[in-house]
């Protein structure tokens, strides 16, 4: 879609999966395309939010089942995921380890 090219080449995103998670949390998955509402909606966020709203924004990314809190399986998964890009296998399961420790923390 257009959107995913403005998403791509426009900020950067390259991630297959985080452009279907932001597109979702766009309009909550009303349409599987991007209206022009949906579409202001995201550079009017990207260009001019606050970091309030830009905070807000990411939790709804990352929160899959829309349930206002997120799962620590979900962390994990969306840990080993971001990790695994820059390193090892080996050395991905052990950092998402050491990070899943301070997650009941925050």
């Amino acid at each position: 879609s257009h959107f995913r090219d403005v998403l791509h080449n426009g900020l950067g995103m390259t991630d297959a999966y985080m452009m279907e998670r932001v597109m979702v949390a766009l309009d909550r998955g009303t349409s599987p395309h991007v209206t022009m509402a949906t579409f202001v909606k995201a550079m009017s966020l990207y260009l001019r939010g606050d970091l309030e709203e830009r905070i807000q924004y990411a939790f709804t990314c990352y929160d899959l089942l829309g349930e206002g809190h997120l799962r620590r399986e979900t962390m994990y998964q969306l840990m080993k995921k971001s990790l695994a890009k820059a390193s090892r296998d080996d050395d991905v399961e052990e950092a998402v380890k050491v990070s899943g420790e301070f997650l009941p923390s925050l």
